[in-house]
């Protein structure tokens, strides 16, 4: 599922770290700061789901 289990657990948990903090911020820059984090977590969470690519060279 995940090309590194333990860092997506670390991104999930970040996330709902981010989103906690953005829905209880009263300030809208903090808000907007948390839920930035958030995403850039989910874009890192969603290139652990990838495979990487492998460049072979013929010899």
């Amino acid at each position: 599922m995940y090309t590194d289990p333990d860092e997506a657990a670390y991104c999930i948990t970040r996330i709902a770290r981010s989103r906690a903090l953005a829905a209880a911020s009263i300030d809208s820059g903090a808000r907007a700061s948390h839920a930035g984090i958030a995403d850039a977590y989910i874009n890192r969470l969603t290139s652990l789901t990838r495979t990487p690519v492998r460049i072979v060279f013929d010899v």
